[in-house]
Formats: C-alpha cells, structure tokens, sequence
C-alpha cells in the first residue's frame, strides 16, 4: 500500500505528522531536535502582515 504523504518541509522531506511535537516524555521540554516544528515557527516568524489601512 503506498502513502499519500501531502506534508512536505522545505526541503522535500515527507512528514506524517505536524501536530505533535517531539518531547522526551509527557510532561518534558520540546527537543530542539524536532526540525519540522523549528522550521514552521521560523516560517510564522517571518512572515508578512500587512498594514492597516486608517
């Protein structure tokens, strides 16, 4: 059976999972080792609101 992965890093890397973070148990920090979460905060960091207008 193939897998139609849909979610991919800007890299092209297929991800299975973007709602979960990786932590070392239930109740323990985020790992800086969780490369997806690291590149979609810097992506809503940097992105463009635009000016409203009065």
């Amino acid at each position: 059976m193939t897998e139609n992965n849909d979610l991919i890093t800007s890299f092209g890397i297929p991800i299975s999972d973007n709602q979960n973070s990786l932590t070392t148990g239930s109740k323990s920090p985020i790992l800086l080792q969780d490369f997806y979460l690291i590149e979609k905060l810097a992506h809503f960091n940097r992105e463009r609101i635009a000016e409203r207008k009065r």
